[in-house]
């Protein structure tokens, strides 16, 4: 894998600049804002689905454990009670 250097960013942050000195202020000030709003909503979005799957990977772990212990127990009253 090749390392980015400090010269190849300069390079891409001089022309990403150069691209918004190309729209006129107001647009690209508008543009921006646009960005930020999707960007910030998209994090919340994504923010709100990886808490969704956490709360559904712990109940589904509890009531894997509960089902477990459920299995135990009848495991051991029928031991207790089988006749050989």
């Amino acid at each position: 894998m090749t390392e980015t250097t400090n010269h190849e960013l300069n390079f891409v942050d001089d022309f990403a600049a150069s691209i918004w000195a190309l729209m006129p202020e107001e647009f690209a000030n508008t543009l921006a804002g646009v960005k930020k709003d999707f960007l910030t909503n998209l994090r919340s979005t994504v923010d709100s689905m990886i808490d969704h799957d956490l709360n559904f990977l712990e109940r589904t772990v509890e009531n894997a454990r509960h089902k477990r212990n459920e299995c135990k127990k009848e495991d051991g009253t029928n031991e207790g009670t089988s006749e050989n």
